[in-house]
């Protein structure tokens, strides 16, 4: 069940996936430009790109309708030294990241 949360500015529901802003143009994310720097989760990353999710594929649907109006926001990932793999299994759906910050040892 969805709790709502009062803040200074906007009124957030927060379901089981994502946040949603009340009273919000939620379509001006992907009819506009949409966003140009997504910081991306996961559980696992490997050195080239690859990112390891919980599987819903909310963030490669998402990045692939940016890619068919025209457009790829920057994508990076914050990440424990523990977090890289030397690979990771992907399918042909899934989107490589731009960046992988992660501390050497």
């Amino acid at each position: 069940m969805a709790t709502e949360r009062e803040n200074t500015k906007l009124n957030t529901v927060y379901s089981d996936s994502f946040p949603t802003i009340i009273g919000s143009n939620r379509e001006g994310i992907t009819t506009l430009r949409g966003l140009d720097l997504i910081i991306m989760p996961g559980l696992g990353f490997s050195a080239d790109g690859d990112r390891l999710g919980r599987g819903k594929g909310y963030y490669d649907t998402y990045l692939q309708k940016c890619e068919d109006m025209g457009y790829k926001p920057y994508t990076v990932a914050l990440a424990f030294y523990e977090q890289i793999c030397k690979s990771i299994p992907t399918d042909t759906h899934d989107k490589k990241l731009e960046l992988v910050l992660f501390p050497d040892s």
